[in-house]
């Protein structure tokens, strides 16, 4: 009884800090403090996120699997954290001082600072995995032991004052109160917050509705829901596993239901929420920092990551519906499809704050933090057009507080340590050796370049969340592509792309990983399966590198033949991944058709008449075969 007395205290206290923290930026990025003449500095103000994060972290992530209470590690860590970043919120003069006059930093706070990086080092290891520890502590350890390093890794090193005076004692980016807390702590923070409205509004059920409407009635319906549903919640949420475990609770038992083996299930829900990321408007905040980060408008991320967002999906389309033909699936009981036309007037409202924070970012009148205050005030109010039970009470505003501050903490501890990294780098000189290095290796080979970088985005992204993972691979990876005179956001999306692609693809598929969970299924099938349907995530990102057109740059005949073949493209390749075009394919056609497909993608008249000669006489010959199949079978009159 004690026990449960203690658990029920914990969960009461994590519920009020959250609400707390929630509701406090709501009010420093909402402008209503500046409106009560209440001036908090920049300075606290990250400080005092950096210090609930590490504290709430802590509490809401375990040091190991099912861990349930507070153990002594956790309080010196939280603590760990928690004081260092108080220290810097009550005295932000102390920092200012510290930044013009580095050789003042005092022992007391080195300290502070070896405690803090411990702090994030920790809860970066329980919210981004081993990996990102592992690559947080090799960056971070170049700082004092880089003249160590062999050849093109070798670094400056620095005294542990110098450090202190760089990464902590200082307001510029190299520091952990630099950009990566002010990016945090403004622009991740309100997508957080206004993804946890949009949550508990109800929204996630009305895409599913949406989708059921849609798709749910032809063949191999509830995987096709999955698309709509998983493409429209990823968009928000800003986690492919966040999204699997909301969405893919409904749409994998209704595959598995239908007849959708486990495995097959569970790899088209992690690939439909992963698209999530990439498709626009919103791909989880990320467009956002796409557009700060290469300081253009956000309105020209979302025209250029929209075509291949969307052959992404079009390609995990026509592989669903290969797989329903040769297992002869159907859709859902016509009983248990909503009508389309109902589920909008019933619930049009949930669209609206999407749409209007899209207006809001793209007409630039206001911040990006500011622009989502406004869209939660838009989700309250249309609420009270549904149903009582639809309403924003203040409980329910207490649960999308939460709910969006919990979503920030499963990343907080990921972001800080993408601080730490990208001090580190600054500091030593490690970028431009790797930019030096994959240009040295690469030589003028363009295609190389992109290979190496591909494989290094893939690796840095292993665990991270699509925010941290964009972040990391900007900073290493993007300095030499766009070096080698490759458009920025061409070079952005890229290794972006690859960056989390390794969400579906093993040994780490998060979000594959996620899935088998959910569908109950083996893992090792689950990712492969979910590797071969997001096959297209993996060649599209050199295409549009060479063929802009396919980021919507260039002619209008251009763009529009790089859409209709690529999709065409996608078609070919999907029946050649799923050996099934009229009829089953044998090994021979299917080797053709996957570079028919891989051909048409390409944008390009060339590759295009190469992609239809070579499929035409498959179609053909397919279609002869199932005329004589069906005269073979046509009973005796």
């Amino acid at each position: 009884m004690n026990l449960d007395r203690q658990a029920n205290w914990m969960v009461r206290t994590v519920t009020v800090l959250t609400i707390l923290l929630g509701s406090y930026n709501i009010l420093a990025l909402g402008g209503l403090f500046d409106y009560a003449g209440i001036y908090i500095s920049i300075i606290t103000h990250r400080a005092a996120n950096v210090a609930f994060w590490l504290l709430l972290s802590y509490v809401l992530l375990p040091a190991r699997k099912g861990a349930t209470k507070l153990a002594w590690y956790d309080i010196a860590l939280l603590l760990a954290g928690l004081i260092p970043a108080a220290y810097i919120a009550l005295q932000p003069d102390r920092l200012l001082l510290c930044t013009a006059r580095p050789d003042l930093v005092s022992t007391t706070e080195i300290v502070l600072f070896l405690l803090i990086v411990t702090s994030i080092l920790e809860a970066a290891r329980r919210s981004g995995g081993l990996p990102l520890f592992l690559v947080t502590v090799g960056f971070f350890s170049a700082v004092f032991l880089g003249d160590f390093y062999p050849g093109p890794f070798y670094a400056r090193t620095f005294s542990l004052q110098t450090i202190t005076a760089h990464m902590f004692m200082c307001l510029g980016t190299n520091s952990v109160f630099g950009l990566i807390a002010d990016v945090g702590s403004t622009i991740v923070m309100a997508f957080m917050l206004f993804s946890g409205f949009l949550q508990v509004s109800g929204a996630g059920d009305f895409f599913i509705k949406l989708g059921m409407a849609i798709a749910g009635r032809y063949r191999g319906g509830p995987a096709k829901v999955a698309i709509f549903a998983s493409a429209l919640m990823g968009t928000i949420s800003g986690s492919s596993v966040a999204n699997v475990v909301t969405t893919g609770t409904i749409t994998i038992p209704m595959m598995k239901r239908l007849g959708y083996k486990p495995h097959f299930a569970g790899a088209v829900e992690a690939v439909a929420s992963n698209g999530g990321q990439i498709m626009p408007p919103v791909m989880g905040a990320v467009a956002f920092l796409m557009a700060q980060i290469l300081s253009v408008s956000y309105w020209s991320i979302c025209v250029a990551a929209f075509l291949p967002a969307l052959l992404y999906y079009a390609a995990l389309f026509f592989m669903i519906d290969f797989e329903a033909i040769k297992t002869e699936l159907k859709g859902l009981p016509k009983a248990e499809v909503p009508s389309l036309k109902e589920v909008l007037k019933r619930n049009w409202y949930y669209i609206v704050p999407i749409i209007f924070l899209v207006f809001l970012i793209a007409d630039r009148t206001f911040a990006v933090h500011r622009s989502c205050m406004f869209a939660m005030v838009a989700i309250i109010l249309l609420s009270f057009i549904g149903g009582r039970d639809k309403w924003f009470t203040p409980r329910k505003l207490g649960k999308a507080i939460d709910t969006g501050v919990r979503s920030m903490i499963s990343i907080a501890g990921s972001l800080l340590a993408c601080g730490i990294i990208i001090a580190s780098i600054n500091m030593t000189g490690i970028g431009l050796n790797f930019t030096s290095l994959i240009t040295q290796f690469a030589g003028q080979s363009i295609l190389l370049m992109l290979v190496l970088a591909a494989l290094s985005s893939f690796i840095l992204g292993m665990g991270m969340t699509s925010i941290p993972c964009y972040i990391v691979c900007a900073m290493l990876v993007g300095p030499p592509l766009v070096n080698a005179g490759i458009p920025p956001i061409a070079a952005h999306l890229f290794f972006f792309y690859w960056g989390i692609l390794s969400f579906i693809t093993p040994p780490v598929a998060i979000a594959a990983l996620a899935a088998s969970g959910v569908a109950g299924a083996d893992f090792w099938k689950t990712g492969w399966t979910a590797a071969r349907l997001g096959v297209v995530s993996y060649i599209i990102p050199f295409f549009f590198v060479y063929k802009p057109a396919l980021l919507l740059m260039g002619s209008i005949d251009e763009i529009v033949m790089a859409a209709v073949t690529g999709l065409i493209g996608c078609y070919f390749l999907a029946s050649g991944m799923m050996t099934y075009l009229l009829r089953e394919l044998n090994w021979l056609q299917r080797i053709l058709m996957i570079a028919c497909g891989v051909a048409m993608l390409y944008p390009g008249w060339e590759t295009d008449i190469m992609g239809i000669i070579v499929a035409g006489p498959i179609l053909f010959w397919q279609l002869l075969r199932l005329r004589a199949a069906k005269r073979a079978v046509k009973p005796l009159s």
